[in-house]
């Protein structure tokens, strides 16, 4: 008996040690874990203090790189809104290049049908008749030739218009003034034909005339004057 429990407390010293043994190996495993988490933490207070020391300077670079974006966005925005500008100046460039190299062709001269008197054809035919009394009077009006046009109007033609009140020193700058007047009117003028003749009295006639490029008719009555044919009035 004696053996046996001297076996059974050898057995229990063993566990005892055993478990002692597990103890400490323990206890250093939790210092070393312990040791390891505040190496840990260390690591990560240095790592925090790291980024706090380089947080305003890539604060800043980040801000100067948006900042850059921006401005490049712009630009390309902006290039493109010039595009279509760009394409019409091009455009309207190569059009004027074509232009001057191909230039049109200068437009035939108005051809003046038969049996009308054209405007270039126009001249003083004097005032033996009211045909030509009619052809002078345009003529001078082509011409600008106010003195001329006084001339060929009768007394009753410049009491209306008021002439007749013209003196002689107010008649030069009058009738430069009534000259370009006179050429204005007749810008759009092409040319006439008498398509009607009628004698009211043996002094007295009316002329219809009409242009080729109307169908208006234009009613002018000539009074004769002496041996002069004069415009009278326009009906």
């Amino acid at each position: 008996m004696n053996s046996l429990k001297w076996l059974l407390v050898l057995s229990c010293l063993v566990a005892m040690a055993a478990v002692l043994g597990q103890g400490r190996a323990v206890s250093h495993l939790r210092l070393q874990n312990q040791g390891l988490r505040r190496e840990n933490q260390a690591h990560q207070l240095a790592a925090q203090d790291r980024r706090a020391e380089t947080a305003p300077g890539e604060s800043e670079r980040l801000r100067l790189e948006n900042e850059d974006l921006l401005k490049l966005r712009n630009e390309v925005r902006q290039l493109r809104e010039l595009v279509p500008e760009i394409e019409g100046a091009r455009a309207e460039h190569q059009r004027l290049l074509q232009a001057k190299q191909n230039p049109p062709a200068e437009p035939s001269a108005y051809a003046t049908p038969e049996g009308y008197v054209g405007k270039d054809a126009l001249a003083d035919l004097g005032l033996g008749t009211p045909e030509a009394a009619v052809q002078t009077f345009l003529w001078t009006m082509r011409e600008g030739n106010f003195k001329r046009m006084l001339e060929c109007a009768s007394p009753r033609f410049k009491r209306h218009q008021g002439f007749d009140r013209l003196t002689a020193e107010e008649l030069p700058q009058i009738g430069e003034q009534m000259g370009q007047k006179l050429q204005s009117q007749m810008q759009t003028f092409k040319d006439f034909r008498i398509i009607d003749r009628k004698e009211v009295t043996p002094e007295e006639v009316t002329l219809q005339l009409r242009s080729s490029l109307t169908s208006a008719v234009l009613s002018l009555s000539l009074r004769r004057v002496g041996n002069d044919w004069l415009v009278d009035q326009f009906l």
